[in-house]
């Protein structure tokens, strides 16, 4: 299954429409890593890919877990649950460090 590109989609959401011309940079151990310019940014946009092992429940399970995203989602330096509405629906905040900003 391609449990990590399912993940990233359901977990930014927004990304998957945007239009990008993605440039492969990186394909090492089956981990592909793709690079785009952004309009109106200095920054890149990435985008990585890979097949892993898993299935629903371990995925519902990563996503609910969102004081681990620091080890899992880039350059994340801390997420907390903000208001849980329900098991699978919740407010969450997320402090991310971009290169070159702080």
């Amino acid at each position: 299954m391609a449990f990590l590109v399912l993940l990233m989609r359901l977990a930014f959401p927004l990304t998957s429409f945007a239009q990008y011309t993605w440039k492969l940079s990186k394909d090492k151990n089956g981990i592909k890593v793709f690079e785009s310019n952004t309009q109106n940014s200095n920054l890149k946009s990435i985008k990585v890919e890979c097949n892993m092992d898993g299935n629903v429940p371990q995925l519902i399970s990563a996503l609910n877990d969102v004081s681990y995203y620091k080890n899992w989602v880039y350059r994340t330096r801390k997420s907390y649950i903000l208001k849980k509405i329900s098991p699978l629906e919740f407010y969450y905040y997320e402090e991310t460090s971009a290169p070159g900003l702080f």
